[in-house]
């Protein structure tokens, strides 16, 4: 008598039709080659045109020509890439886990907990963004083996030394570094596919569309994804083979249905924070670079009021796209359960995960946690700040109020 098999789930089958598309883009010559966004170019010149002063215009000129630079250095490596370490393109990718949210919801605090576990994980640094090469961060690893070995340590103090220049002005607002787990918008930033842009010309109207990705050029958005996913292989081929991916990007949530079509496996991890204090600090956030370059650009102005906007469509767009997703997949954290108790937040992730948390991560994780607790944030903000007013706040987002019991 034949053995009558049972039917593979719809599940199953999209994860094998990805594979197969996986497989397929991975043989094609121009995979992992950077895309340019048309769309984004056109509207970071836009945004250029609007915003040019004789200082800022000195400053663009001086990041055009760092940046063509540094991208032609980039595709030079990913061609070496192919030629010295082929296999990149066979490497696997296993259920990668996105940490999301909000901007300014604790979301970096989050990975970089997790990034402690480096049995698990595979986390994501700036510069790993920054270089999205098997070529650059071979030589990268190289240095940083040799680097103890040699009096003065010159490259850890190369290291901080550009800390030191180009990212002390975040210092109690958001703590950067090269080498510090952080989201990866460099990798769309090469392509002209981030609002990010806007940091350096501030003209939301014009770069506001770059951040809702999924409403964007369909084509050119699922090949940027063909793009973001060998640079995942990349990444774990270069430091992470037997390792979870590990990326958190506040910007995915405009991304997330581009994302998903992807990675049909990946899980999400979102954090969750009370609007009146994520909107005014996220706009809090923007505004201090705005003014470190024009020392009249107005708090309650149209752009911070656009970036307003944009974290309640970041709210309503993460909380429709989690039913779809579905909860298995889909780990909603409070913002308030992991600065009362991130142990107990992060071992409920690990079981969300599948994963088992090693002695040695555990003992880390308390010591972390211990001297989080006591840190304060300088960095002070109000609604009020920005002509918004806690009415404004609730009224367009009540349904969230009374789902998550923030007090109106």
């Amino acid at each position: 008598m034949s053995r009558i098999l049972p039917e593979p789930s719809a599940a199953t089958l999209k994860k094998r039709q990805i594979e197969i598309l996986r497989e397929a883009s991975a043989r094609e010559r121009g995979y992992g080659k950077i895309p340019i966004n048309s769309l984004g170019l056109r509207q970071v010149g836009r945004a250029f045109k609007a915003t040019v002063t004789p200082w800022r215009a000195l400053n663009w000129t001086g990041y055009a020509i760092g940046f063509g630079l540094f991208e032609l250095g980039l595709r030079v490596a990913q061609t070496l890439d192919d030629l010295l370490f082929p296999e990149w393109r066979e490497q696997n990718i296993d259920a990668p886990v996105f940490v999301i949210g909000n901007p300014r919801s604790g979301t970096t605090m989050l990975h970089r907990l997790l990034s402690l576990d480096e049995a698990n994980f595979a986390p994501y640094t700036l510069a790993h963004s920054l270089f999205p090469s098997v070529t650059i961060r071979k030589l990268m690893s190289l240095g940083a083996a040799i680097d103890p070995k040699i009096p003065g340590q010159p490259l850890r103090r190369f290291v901080d030394g550009i800390n030191a220049v180009f990212f002390s002005g975040w210092d109690g607002i958001h703590e950067l570094g090269i080498d510090k787990a952080e989201e990866d918008e460099a990798t769309f930033l090469f392509s002209f596919n981030t609002m990010n842009f806007c940091l350096t010309a501030p003209d939301m109207e014009s770069l506001l569309p770059l951040a809702k990705a999924d409403e964007d050029d369909l084509e050119f958005q699922r090949r940027f994804m063909a793009y973001y996913e060998a640079q995942m292989r990349r990444h774990l081929y270069a430091d992470g083979k037997n390792r979870r991916f590990l990326n958190k990007n506040v910007f995915m949530i405009g991304r997330l249905a581009r994302l998903e079509e992807r990675f049909p496996d990946a899980k999400y991890i979102y954090l969750i924070r009370d609007p009146y204090e994520s909107i005014p600090s996220f706009m809090s956030m923007w505004w201090e670079k705005w003014v470190s370059d024009d020392a009249n650009f107005p708090k309650d102005g149209p752009d911070t009021r656009m970036l307003a906007e944009l974290a309640v469509y970041f709210y309503e767009r993460a909380m429709k796209l989690r039913h779809e997703i579905g909860e298995d997949r889909f780990l909603i954290v409070d913002y308030r359960d992991l600065v009362r108790d991130a142990k107990g937040t992060v071992e409920r992730i690990y079981d969300f995960l599948g994963l088992e948390a090693s002695p040695e991560f555990c003992r880390e994780l308390e010591k972390i946690t211990a001297t989080q607790r006591e840190y304060e944030s300088r960095h002070d903000y109000s609604l009020e700040d920005f002509g918004l007013s806690r009415q404004w706040v609730y009224e367009r987002l009540k349904w969230l109020f009374d789902e998550f019991g923030f007090e109106p």
